[in-house]
């Protein structure tokens, strides 16, 4: 990251466990490592940062594959601590933890053969009560090839205690696949939600086919099944995601059955003191394409549901959910070494919603504005392009920065709703010196006060500023509410600074896949241009190709250029920001 970043804390009230940063989705682990030494294989690494910025894309040669299944962790502070893809389990080293192996109940098995064939088949949450172990639920497939239908079934869960104190640092898997609940459940689509307390967390899980639903409390005694609810009607299985909605107010689940049956949207009220679910809402369509998933927006709003060629939107809060049903994204026929459509989803921390393919493909979609209704929430599809080829794998992450319900009957261990401030800045393309400012702090914020480094400040959540000029500009929000106050700032170069002040932007471009084959990706995290130009130079020097590019990911179209070496500069104004070479293959 580029430097003066900054930030303060004031504390009001006494200390509180919840100031934890609860960073644990800072890491996204995808990709697959079919065949080592092909620079389009490997595990592609994604490093979220504060600021609602990805700092980082890397790419890791390895054999290790990442498949449906995917827990990808981080500690509390974003560093990466473990992934695991159901059957083997690797530190932050990418190499086998110990007692890594043979997590699917296969001996033997180091997770390079292949991933578990399981969506949302695990998910991963720091140990209640402590801040180096993680507590890891998985399910337990078992194949019964002679029955008509499911016969893939969840015949039980499983879970495992991670001490990441352990082997200094390299984690030691102390509790591995212990049996929490045996009967035959929906497969997949395992989530958690914070307790009202702020500190345990829920777990459900229906029967196969049925509306019973098993009620699990993960506290610091280990996982508990506390009792089974019938409410609503029956949930039929069959491909597809579950989610919580951020805030914990809704629980929804997601089945594509067949062409014939169709698609189902199950939705539920959850009750984060009792774990109770209610007001059940069955929503029924035809079927158009295939399995996709689900998501929902930061303001537990709007549901997002993915399916194949369409991305729909629907309005939570509206008297007839159904009805509120809204076509934000059509599939464009885009094309990158298979067809690009829409699979499953999920919320990271920059408040964006990121939507992978069902193809081996090195490509993400991204919903930008998620709060925002209609087509305001802006689908770019193919947006972030991946080191790596990547298929069906994303990281399965509750919302780590929920809090307990202050006052409720169930906030009985006197943790409190500390705010931690945190925000993205968006520059707008055609009005360079506009800016949407998106309020991504949590812990119950009430309060909102922004400065923009140039006098001007607003109280609004998340604000629309417009500069007067080049500059370097620190931008602050301080976020309150009863308990306490937060301040974080960041600071903006936009533009090119006056020369006399001898102010120069820390500029870092990253290019990848390099070498590449159709396009290549440039990202620029830490300089808002003006008018920024990537100009393009053949071996010989003569000028191939030159285009516009901001803030953020950037694609690459070098689809028609020759084999060989090139070399770019990038420019805004009369300073040249960054220059080296790629290698077209």
């Amino acid at each position: 990251m580029g430097c003066c970043k900054l930030f303060l804390a004031v504390f009001l009230g006494f200390l509180s466990i919840n100031l934890i940063a609860q960073k644990h989705d800072y890491h996204w682990i995808t990709g697959y490592g079919s065949n080592v030494g092909n620079p389009d294989f490997g595990l592609s690494i994604l490093q979220f940062e504060d600021f609602g910025k990805v700092d980082t894309f890397s790419k890791k040669d390895s054999s290790f594959d990442m498949d449906f299944f995917n827990v990808s962790m981080s500690d509390s502070n974003g560093s990466l601590q473990f992934y695991c893809n159901g059957v083997g389990l690797n530190n932050h080293l990418h190499q086998l933890m110990e007692n890594g192996d043979g997590m699917s109940g296969f001996p033997g098995s180091t997770g390079e053969d292949g991933g578990y064939a399981m969506t949302q088949g695990g998910i991963s949450v720091p140990w209640p009560g402590t801040s180096d172990q993680f507590f890891l639920l998985q399910e337990k497939g078992e194949y019964f090839p002679f029955q008509e239908d499911h016969r893939f079934k969840t015949t039980a869960l499983l879970y495992s205690r991670i001490d990441m104190s352990a082997n200094g640092g390299e984690g030691n898997i102390v509790e591995k696949r212990m049996v929490f609940l045996q009967d035959t459940v929906e497969r997949g689509k395992s989530k958690l939600v914070r307790h009202a307390n702020g500190r345990d967390w829920w777990h459900i899980k229906n029967k196969l086919d049925e509306n019973v639903f098993y009620r699990t409390l993960i506290t610091p005694q280990g996982p508990e099944v506390i009792g089974e609810q019938t409410v609503g009607l029956p949930v039929m299985q069959g491909a597809g995601q579950a989610v919580f909605s951020p805030d914990g107010s809704k629980y929804v689940i997601f089945n594509s059955i067949s062409a014939d049956v169709g698609l189902y949207l199950d939705i539920y009220d959850f009750d984060r003191c009792t774990g109770l679910l209610s007001n059940h809402q069955k929503l029924h369509f035809s079927h158009d394409g295939g399995p996709g998933g689900v998501a929902i927006s930061p303001n537990s709003r709007y549901l997002y549901h993915s399916s194949h060629w369409y991305i729909y939107q629907f309005d939570l809060l509206a008297t007839n959910i159904a009805a509120s049903k809204d076509t934000v994204a059509i599939y464009d026929l885009n094309v990158d070494w298979f067809p690009t459509t829409f699979f499953a989803a999920q919320l990271a921390s920059d408040g964006r919603i990121y939507v992978i393919s069902p193809n081996g493909v090195p490509v993400m979609h991204q919903i930008e504005y998620p709060d925002e209704p209609g087509e305001a929430c802006i689908v770019k599809q193919h947006s972030v392009r991946l080191p790596t080829l990547n298929s069906f794998s994303i990281p399965n992450n509750p919302n780590y920065r929920l809090g307990p319900i202050d006052g409720s009957p169930c906030d009985t261990l006197g943790i409190d709703n500390l705010p931690k401030a945190n925000f993205r800045a968006d520059q707008d393309t055609l009005s360079t010196y506009e800016f949407y400012f998106q309020d991504l702090s949590y812990y119950e914020p009430e309060e909102w006060f922004w400065t923009f480094g140039d006098g001007f400040t607003s109280e609004s959540v998340s604000p629309t500023h417009i500069y007067g000029g080049d500059g370097v500009y620190e931008v602050c929000l301080t976020v309150s509410n009863t308990n306490g106050s937060h301040t974080a700032c960041d600071t903006i170069f936009l533009g090119i600074v006056d020369a006399t002040e001898q102010i120069e932007p820390i500029v870092e471009l990253q290019v990848f896949p390099n070498p590449f084959q159709t396009e290549f990706s440039l990202v620029m995290n830490d300089y808002y241009p003006k008018n920024a130009q990537l100009i393009i130079y053949d071996a010989l020097g003569r000028n191939t190709h030159q285009q516009r590019i901001y803030q953020g990911w950037n694609t690459v179209d070098g689809v028609v250029w020759r084999s060989g070496i090139y070399f770019y500069e990038l420019w805004d104004g009369g300073m040249k920001l960054g220059n080296g070479k790629v290698i077209k293959q």
